[in-house]
């Protein structure tokens, strides 16, 4: 299932388990030995929505073998070690879940444990709407901090501390999408390179991630279907031949649009060197699109000289508009929580598709439903704190829906 290693509940060991794992062989069983599971999180007190973790303590007798988890009667993975924590994607519908926890022993012994989450009681359920908002957190040194708990985050909207509801840490799974320029500009050993840069991103991706592929310049190249599987995926990337000129205003707000058609953790990659100069669309009107979808934007930025992206005219735009169309296009990235990275040379550029998706398997999923809704359309600015000093990076607003 692609499971990642999570950081076990605070102050809960393993010993138990470990000790009689050294002291009985395999398939040995104390007589009359009992195994108790417990789901710790989430709570049955509380509703479950969006990607949560599933933790599973066990306290027992005898060695466990495995521990299995079942999400509404159907099973969703195993876990042969502990810490025993699962990364479930529910959805942002508002809906009742059953969680089953089947803790087996190595004599076979099997024992299972239950808890049902609430629906949210409202008396119009679509006024709610679920936020997400993904947070990379890094020490002083630039290093990522990995060990933090629900309890280390506050999340504020417009200045109003909100109620956590969801929380994971680690490997959440994502939809992707790969927007990659096949102007002119990238011919040669950049389309080389941005073959191999896209296939080092598909062949990292997990079983729960999908992603689907466009390659773009004044129009479009080829696209394929969202999917996890990685063949149809290259064969997008492989096949194309780079020519003419890049519309990367149009090619991002359509990117945008086809990934609010999926649930859960939406991604953009762009791959560009940022030249457009055929684009119909004004980055204003992307603008205005980015800031309604929950989706993060990374851009890949190749830069191979020196030259300063911008300096250029079209038939659409001068120098100074260009340049303003670029500026937009940064605020874009960071509003949503992304980044820019600017890649040197052609040959840096699957080493950048690996850093962007390092990073995703390194942020915090916070899911909360605004204490106040206004409807009319304004930006709503975000703020999230981490206990302990700490950089944090996240998501800094979203354009209410009217």
């Amino acid at each position: 299932m692609g499971q990642s290693p999570a950081l076990p509940a605070p102050g809960w060991t393993s010993a138990r388990t470990l000790g009689f794992s050294l002291l009985l062989p395999l398939g040995t069983a104390l007589a009359g030995a009992s195994i108790a599971p417990t789901i710790t999180s989430p709570s049955a007190a509380a509703p479950a929505l969006g990607n949560i973790e599933v933790r599973v303590q066990v306290d027992a007798d005898e060695p466990i073998a495995a521990v299995e988890l079942l999400v509404d009667g159907l099973p969703w993975g195993t876990l042969t070690e502990p810490p025993y924590v699962f990364e479930v994607a529910l959805g942002e519908k508002n809906l009742s879940h059953r969680f089953e926890a089947v803790a087996v022993g190595v004599s076979d012994k099997r024992v299972s444990t239950s808890i049902v989450t609430p629906a949210i009681q409202v008396d119009d359920v679509v006024d709610l709407s679920l936020r997400q908002v993904y947070v990379a957190v890094t020490d002083r040194r630039g290093q990522r901090v990995l060990n933090l708990s629900q309890e280390d985050f506050r999340i504020f909207d417009e200045d109003r501390l909100q109620q956590i509801v969801t929380f994971a840490g680690g490997d959440i799974p994502f939809s992707a999408i790969l927007l990659i320029d096949g102007s002119e500009s990238m011919h040669g050993r950049k389309t080389a390179a941005a073959r191999a840069g896209a296939k080092v991103f598909l062949t990292g991706m997990n079983d729960l991630d999908e992603a689907k592929v466009i390659v773009f310049s004044t129009r479009l190249l080829a696209a394929s279907d969202f999917t996890d599987r990685r063949t149809p995926l290259n064969r997008v990337v492989e096949e194309v031949t780079p020519g003419g000129g890049s519309a990367i205003n149009d090619f991002v707000f359509l990117g945008l649009q086809r990934l609010e058609e999926r649930q859960g953790r939406r991604v953009l990659v762009l791959l560009s060197d940022g030249r457009d100069v055929h684009s119909v669309l004004r980055m204003q009107q992307v603008v205005g699109v980015a800031r309604r979808s929950q989706a993060q934007v990374y851009w890949l930025r190749l830069q191979e000289t020196r030259r300063i992206v911008g300096d250029y005219v079209d038939s659409w735009r001068d120098v100074v508009e260009s340049r303003q169309q670029l500026r937009l296009l940064e605020r874009v990235i960071k509003e949503s929580g992304g980044r820019v990275l600017t890649v040197g040379a052609a040959s840096e550029i699957p080493a950048a598709f690996e850093a962007v998706l390092r990073e995703l398997r390194e942020q915090y999923a916070i899911g909360y439903y605004p204490d106040r809704h206004f409807a009319d359309g304004r930006w709503r600015r975000l703020r999230v704190e981490v206990r302990g000093r700490y950089q944090v990076e996240s998501r800094e607003g979203y354009l209410e829906q009217p």
